[in-house]
């Protein structure tokens, strides 16, 4: 049941944030290999002076269906009818995230971010629960 409740709750956006901003926080002070071992290799890093920060993006489209409904009249002979019809349009959805993770020159880390949907962070949520949830074990 609690698995059950635990992957309902990464569908709503709000856990999907929250799930991040607990997972980025028990990052902080940790070795920035630790972030690696969780969220995989970075897109990109950048120095900036130093500390170097870690960048983690994802983007995807997907395509959803909306149902549209039209009235339609007419005469079938000399008596009049009326119907709905429903049909299916179709509508496109674009989805992106972005991690990003400051370290300091001993490679521990110092500040987290992120940005994007929800839908785009959704993956990372799900690997920073999990590491999260592994720490809470291991006390």
């Amino acid at each position: 049941m609690k698995c059950l409740l635990a992957a309902l709750c990464l569908l709503l956006p709000s856990c999907v944030f929250k799930v991040l901003d607990q997972g980025l926080a028990d990052l902080k002070g940790k070795p920035i290999e630790t972030a690696f071992d969780v969220l995989g290799y970075p897109s990109s890093k950048l120095e900036l002076g130093n500390d170097t920060v870690y960048k983690w993006n994802t983007s995807f489209s997907s395509v959803m269906p909306i149902p549209q409904v039209a009235n339609t009249t007419g005469l079938v002979g000399a008596t009049p009818f009326q119907m709905q019809t429903t049909s299916a349009g179709f509508i496109r959805q674009d989805h992106a995230g972005e991690i990003s993770i400051g370290a300091n020159k001993k490679g521990v880390i110092q500040r987290c971010s992120y940005y994007g949907t929800e839908r785009g962070l959704h993956a990372y949520a799900e690997c920073l629960d999990k590491y999260s949830k592994s720490l809470r074990a291991s006390r």
